[in-house]
This record gives structure tokens, C-alpha cells and sequence, in this order.
């Protein structure tokens, strides 16, 4: 693969340089040719960044992957179901196998705590990354035609706003 990179590297070069002769044909031929290559620079250097990097030993242990509803009621929880069948389907899709170690149900076929260990090959270095915290403000009926249906909810980091008077 890198031999390729560096064939497609000095094609490119060469035809930059035909680019800038007077002939307009062979220029417009050139200019076609450098987009080409450097599409196919681009993905090569993509593919080979992963053949660089040193594989990580940690990346073939099990992981253990702990999903609760928090603070929201009935919302949170639905939206945690969501997540554990999300993250089961990921899981069948890539041939891990799923153990169930608690699972807690809610109300309206919600989850409260689901807290499962997802085994083989490279499962912790694909679920590593997928940590994350997600705040549902959830929804509500509008008091008037045409209000939003979205709680409008201010973060904790967004500047306070001035009260016109």
C-alpha cells in the first residue's frame, strides 16, 4: 500500500506539472487527471493511518457497558430502552456475544438500569469510545396554536440573558 502511495504521489506531481503547459487539451486532461489522484491519494492515506498505528492489547478485553435512565421519569427511561436495544443490535451486528448482569425494567416498557458484559474480539476497543452522558428535556402540550412543543430548557454553561425593562 505504501508503495502505491508513493507511485500516486509521483503520477501527481507529474501531472501538476502538465497542467501548466500551453496545450489547453492536455492541461484539461492533466487537471482531471490531478483531481483523480489526489482522490485516490486521500483514500489510500486513509486506509493506511490504521496499518500505522500500534495495536492497543486492551482492544480484545470484554467490556462492561452500564446504560440508567437518571433524572426524567418515564421519558428517561424510554430513552434508555432505546439505548439498550441500540447498543444490543450494535453488538449482535459485530458477532460479540451480550451477558446480562442487572436489568432493571420501568414503566411503559422503559428501563431503568441495564448493566450488561459484551465479550470477544475487539469489543472494548469499539466500545471504549461510546461513553457519553445525554440529558432528554423531553416534551409537552402547547398552551397556545402555534407554541413550541419542546421545553425550552437554559444550560448551565449558556451566559444568563438580560431582562429588557
Amino acid at each position: 500500500m505504501a508503495a502505491q502511495l508513493q507511485k500516486s504521489e509521483n503520477e501527481l506531481a507529474d501531472a501538476r506539472e502538465l497542467v501548466l503547459i500551453d496545450d489547453p487539451e492536455m492541461a484539461a486532461e492533466a487537471a482531471r487527471e490531478v483531481e483523480r489522484l489526489e482522490a485516490t491519494i486521500a483514500e489510500l492515506e486513509k486506509r493506511l493511518k490504521p496499518a500505522l498505528l500500534p495495536h492497543d492489547p486492551l482492544d480484545d478485553r470484554n467490556a462492561i457497558i452500564e446504560i440508567r435512565a437518571g433524572t426524567g421519569g418515564d421519558e428517561a427511561a424510554l430513552f434508555a430502552a432505546d439505548l439498550f436495544r441500540m447498543y444490543t443490535r450494535f453488538i449482535e451486528r459485530a458477532g460479540w456475544r451480550r451477558e446480562t448482569i442487572s436489568h432493571s425494567e420501568g414503566s411503559l416498557g422503559g428501563v431503568k438500569e441495564a448493566v450488561f458484559k459484551v465479550s470477544g474480539a475487539g469489543a472494548f476497543g469499539a466500545m471504549r469510545w461510546r461513553a457519553a452522558c445525554i440529558v432528554s428535556s423531553g416534551f409537552r402540550r402547547p398552551r397556545r396554536r402555534g407554541a413550541s412543543t419542546h421545553r425550552q430548557r437554559r444550560s448551565p454553561c449558556s451566559p444568563k440573558r438580560k431582562r429588557s425593562t
